[in-house]
């Protein structure tokens, strides 16, 4: 096997550089390919990855291939560190061997979602190694590496200030609702507690469930009034006759309400199969002028 090499210039016969993407050619020119990564050049630009792209692509590089070995065999690989050039070179490999696979964007894909929720339920810590952590899922190996690390840290930074900004929130909303709790209890015996906070809401449903708020008067011939309903159940008596008639026409408001939203509904949506509907298959539907794109 004959490794294709840099060919380094001499000052008093200068080459033309070669095209690094073309495959035919037998050497890559690299007069700087010795000093590049000293030089802070990026990888996906040094020559070091052009002349590994062809190597990989005569099949003079295979996934078999110790690429240990193939670190010590040339100076242009070894001026690289270890760790990134071997991790560089497996993607590489990886890419070359199958040109149309294509993963989809790591912002919308189920890899993302899947690491997500393997941090928040503590599978994967910062503490454990990025390439551990990429070895564990099929899903993190469609992506290299070296984008899969950066992926990782950024998610694990992300949850873990989320996690610190809902921990100051509990504090801080605990702390309020202590305080509020105090102030109830300085001012217990001339504050009135709130409708909501006591059985009159589910009493009053109750009542208005069963139809008690249209029963005729014997007195009158009418309709009980909010005032004799009032009188009903001592809980209702804690609140004056306003306030209880407030709430007793908001109840019975409602429900007209939530019928009139749930009849519109049902022409917007399908029912469970279990559930039939006099509408169901007279329900409106989009035209081709309307439809969704």
């Amino acid at each position: 096997m004959v490794l294709l090499t840099a060919t380094p210039t001499t000052p008093t016969t200068p080459t033309t550089p070669t095209n690094t993407n073309n495959t035919n050619n037998n050497t890559v020119d690299a007069s700087d390919s010795l000093v590049e990564c000293a030089m802070g050049v990026q990888w996906k630009k040094s020559k070091t990855k052009a002349m590994l792209r062809a190597n990989i692509l005569i099949k003079n590089i295979t996934a078999e291939t110790n690429l240990r070995e193939l670190y010590d065999s040339m100076p242009q690989y070894n001026q690289w560190p270890w760790q990134q050039f071997s991790r560089n070179t497996k993607s590489l490999i990886t890419s070359c061997n199958n040109p149309n696979s294509k993963s989809p964007k790591w912002k919308n894909s189920p890899a993302r979602e899947q690491l997500r929720a393997d941090v928040i339920s503590g599978k994967v810590n910062d503490s454990m190694d990025p390439s551990d952590v990429h070895a564990s899922r099929l899903e993190y190996q469609q992506y290299a590496l070296s984008n899969f690390t950066g992926y990782l840290e950024t998610m694990i930074k992300s949850i873990l200030a989320d996690f610190e900004r809902m921990a100051v929130d509990c504090e801080a909303y605990g702390h309020d609702i202590a305080i509020i709790h105090q102030r109830w209890e300085d001012n217990a015996p001339t504050t009135q507690r709130p409708w909501h906070r006591t059985i009159c809401p589910k009493k009053l449903k109750e009542d208005v469930d069963t139809g008690k708020h249209l029963v005729i008067d014997r007195d009158t011939g009418k309709k009980i009034s909010a005032k004799k309903l009032r009188q009903s159940r001592h809980c209702y008596k804690e609140f004056d006759l306003k306030v209880f008639r407030k709430h007793l026409y908001q109840e019975i408001d409602k429900r007209g309400k939530v019928d009139v939203r749930m009849s519109k509904k049902r022409f917007r949506i399908k029912p469970p199969p279990d559930v039939q509907f006099d509408v169901v298959g007279n329900e409106p539907k989009r035209t081709k002028t309307t439809a969704v794109v």
